[in-house]
């Protein structure tokens, strides 16, 4: 048994190097870096390893706030990322003037990450009904209880759905990642949503890809940021999808 947990180990670390290989191989020159404004304010999420995992994939970050959302232009970066948050400050800081400056950035051909409360945010309504921008055509639910009951957190199995889109193709056929209180998705019926991987616990949507006017949006209800690997590689992918022209 402990020469069976000490292969796994080894195993893991390897796939960790090889990806990070990878994303240093496929990264983009100092020139060609993505330009992502990274939410930061009271209530979200640390933004330490967001902005490690940014910079990883080849993104160029600056970190913002809600004070800039409401009273800046968003218009010099390709991608907003919303990271989880644990309250219910995004709808108490962000003004509606600033929610409606990301769905016009979004529309006019930006593209937009949603990380567990950032995907809450993305839906157009869900358990928090003041939580929507409506750039993902349906609702949010969740937390999923099976999983974890919040504020307890978990390792999610997510298994891929589709493996044909540009996020996932290529990719593991199954990712374990970081959940804490995040959302399953319900597009609504006929939107033109792809379902890129669902929780195993439940077989509801983990993660999606759809797009908004001009621009694009992905949605994830698991935390990809704290583990590297496969899982960088992922975000690697969407952005890269997200900035396609």
């Amino acid at each position: 048994m402990k020469s069976n947990i000490v292969l796994l180990a080894v195993l893991l670390v390897i796939v960790s190097v090889a990806a990070a290989f990878m994303m240093n191989q496929n990264a983009p020159s100092a020139e060609e870096k993505i330009a992502v404004a990274l939410f930061f304010d009271d209530g979200s999420n640390n933004p330490t390893n967001y902005d490690a995992m940014l910079r990883a994939v080849g993104c160029d970050v600056t970190i913002i706030d809600s004070r800039f959302i409401n009273n800046e232009s968003l218009d010099s970066f390709s991608i907003l990322c919303m990271p989880g948050s644990s309250s219910n400050r995004y709808t108490r800081d962000i003004s509606p003037t600033g929610r409606q400056k990301i769905r016009n950035f979004v529309r006019n051909g930006g593209g937009y990450i949603g990380i567990c409360g950032g995907a809450y945010l993305a839906c157009e309504s869900s358990r928090y009904p003041e939580w929507y921008l409506g750039l993902f055509p349906g609702v949010a639910g969740g937390p999923i209880d099976e999983i974890a009951v919040y504020p307890n957190d978990a390792i999610a199995q997510v298994n891929v759905v589709n493996s044909t889109h540009p996020i996932t193709q290529g990719g593991p056929a199954t990712y374990w990642i970081y959940y804490s209180g995040g959302p399953f998705f319900v597009p609504n019926t006929d939107a033109d949503v792809t379902i890129l991987g669902s929780y195993e616990v439940g077989g509801q949507p983990a993660m999606t890809a759809n797009k908004y006017g001009s621009g694009r949006v992905f949605t994830i209800g698991v935390h990809p940021e704290g583990s590297g690997g496969p899982n960088w590689e992922l975000v690697r992918r969407a952005v890269l999808w997200l900035t396609e022209d």
